[in-house]
This record gives structure tokens, sequence and C-alpha cells, in this order.
């Protein structure tokens, strides 16, 4: 589920909304959501944040958490208003289905893929993927003994990577280069820790998060 939340900021004292937003966007990781986009006026009137939850409970933990409560005396102090509303893709155009993706999306894309997994994030990695994605990896057999070497969904991924990440020395990821096809974007990286080159190709929806997920590896040459 995604909420749209809409917050006046005409009468707000900027400096005390941002500390109330510093301590409290964080929480929403917290829940399993992820703050898609936040985006202010010109003016500086007001601003809009996109929230990701996989569902209303979710949602309803994220507002009740004590951490959230504890700073509401703030909230009501920095004198900024808010209103929040449900809302579902109706159409996209970074990423509109059964069309060319645009290559400079997909290289935008890429850099903040490539730098969620160098900063051994696993919560930004996630958030790139929708609540149920798959994702096939001759490691997923190597590691998680699972025969398809395929997983589905972020709670079946999660420990997966997870175990990647924990890894010593730690994961780095030197991108190479960027493809973009119909609702596909390939990337092409070197992994410097394990010595293999490796094509990840992603699927996409309407609303740019991964589908499908690939990846593919040789050693390097």
């Amino acid at each position: 589920m995604r909420r749209l939340v809409t917050i006046g900021l005409a009468k707000a004292d900027l400096a005390a909304f941002e500390a109330y937003e510093a301590k409290v966007l964080p929480l929403v990781d917290r829940h399993g959501g992820a703050l898609e986009f936040r985006v202010r006026a010109l003016d500086g009137s007001s601003e809009t944040h996109l929230l990701r939850f996989p569902d209303i409970e979710a949602y309803d933990a994220y507002r009740a958490d004590p951490a959230r409560q504890a700073v509401q005396d703030e909230w009501r102090a920095c004198g900024a208003t808010a209103s929040a509303v449900e809302v579902e893709t109706v159409a996209s155009g970074a990423t509109p289905a059964g069309r060319l993706i645009d290559h400079a999306w997909a290289v935008d894309f890429a850099k903040k893929w490539v730098s969620a997994w160098n900063d051994a994030d696993l919560e930004r990695i996630l958030s790139h993927y929708t609540d149920d994605f798959e994702m096939a990896s001759p490691l997923i057999r190597e590691r998680m003994g699972v025969a398809s070497g395929r997983l589905k969904g972020k709670a079946a991924v999660r420990p997966y990577w997870a175990l990647g990440l924990a890894g010593d020395p730690p994961l780095r990821f030197e991108l190479l280069d960027v493809l973009a096809g119909m609702d596909v974007v390939a990337i092409s990286y070197r992994s410097a820790t394990r010595g293999r080159r490796v094509i990840e190709r992603l699927q996409f929806n309407e609303a740019g998060l991964v589908t499908r997920a690939e990846a593919l590896y040789c050693d390097d040459r």
C-alpha cells in the first residue's frame, strides 16, 4: 500500500520541522516501509512524501511506534500541517509497461543500486523491489541449498542477501555498464571482492520497482 502525505509548511518553523523529520522518517524502514520520494515546493510552502508499506497493519504500526509518539509535541510545536491519502499507480512516465526504459533513468537507478550494495544497506537494496519479486541466481543453489536457484518474495530473499553482506571482506561492486530494454535493465558490474563479473537482469513494473531479477556470473578473465 502507498500513502501520499501532503505537508503544509507556510506557517512552519522549518528548522523544527526538519529536526522532527530526521527522527521520524528512519522509523519507516523499521516497519518494512520505504520513502519512495520526498519533494518540496520551490516556494517552500509545502512538501510531499510517498510512503510504501507492505500492508495497512505495517502502516498503523509505524504510526503507533513509541519513538514516533514520543516526538508528537515537537510535531505540534513546529507548526506544520499534514494530510494523507492512500494512492495507487495509474501510469508512470519513468518505466511505462511494454515500452523502452529511458537509458538515463536506468543509469541513475544502477548507480543507486550499486551504492546501496556497497554501503551494505539491506533495507535500501530491498526498497528497489516489489514485496513478491522473484530472484534467480546460481548462488541461491550454492548458499541456500535451493535446487531451483530461485527465491520469491522479500521474506525469502532477505536472509540470502544478508548472508552475502555479512561476508569478510565486505562486498564491493564496480559498475561497468548499463543497458536498457523493454521493461528491463541489465546492470554489468564487477565484484571486486569475489573477482568475478556479473550481469544483473532486472524487470520493472509501472512504478519503477523490480518484479524479477536474475544474476549471471563469470570469473575475471
